[in-house]
């Protein structure tokens, strides 16, 4: 029986919780954070498969952000050395957890996941801007085309990935 983590509302509301919480707090919060992405694991099966999805998807997510951060795409109070905060790595690892639950309706649908990557990575992007979290270093209509561009591509992938480790995991149970 599915722990309720796993149920597609509780894992988008739970995603919303920790972005509003990761994005008003920032390194005020880390903790409660991690007590965030600590629930989610608590009430949730398969928490293998989870795990293998946030360690391959996270870190490239983080990877991409530390980089537009390193060329001063974005600019992050107390942060100089092109490396992202603790709390934004963090949703990483949240958003990653919404690819087999929330997002789950992207899995059949990657040319979808492409064309809504493109407009609400850039939009969360700029709600984050306009809440004081992050400010861009490029003008506004560059950086969000920017991230759109990056996010058609990356959310497909994420999807792409999140599949893979369906299927092992569906091969391997039979």
């Amino acid at each position: 029986m599915p722990l309720i983590a796993s149920k597609p509302w509780f894992n988008l509301i739970w995603f919303q919780v920790f972005w509003f919480t990761a994005v008003l707090g920032q390194h005020q919060t880390v903790l409660l954070l991690v007590l965030l992405l600590a629930l989610h694991f608590l009430l949730l099966p398969q928490r293998k498969q989870e795990l293998l999805l946030i360690v391959l998807c996270a870190p490239l997510g983080m990877i991409i952000d530390s980089l537009l951060s390193f060329y001063a795409v974005f600019e992050f109070r107390h942060l100089s050395d092109g490396l992202i905060p603790l709390w934004l790595a963090g949703l990483w690892i949240a958003f990653t957890a919404t690819l087999r639950h929330g997002m789950a309706f992207f899995l059949s649908r990657p040319y979808l996941a492409a064309g809504c990557g493109a407009i609400a990575g850039p939009l969360s992007y700029f709600a984050g801007q306009r809440l004081g979290a992050v400010e861009f270093g490029l003008p506004v209509v560059t950086t969000l085309l920017l991230l759109g561009g990056i996010w058609a591509l990356l959310f497909p992938l994420f999807i792409f990935i999140t599949n893979r480790i369906n299927q092992h995991t569906a091969q391997v149970s039979l």
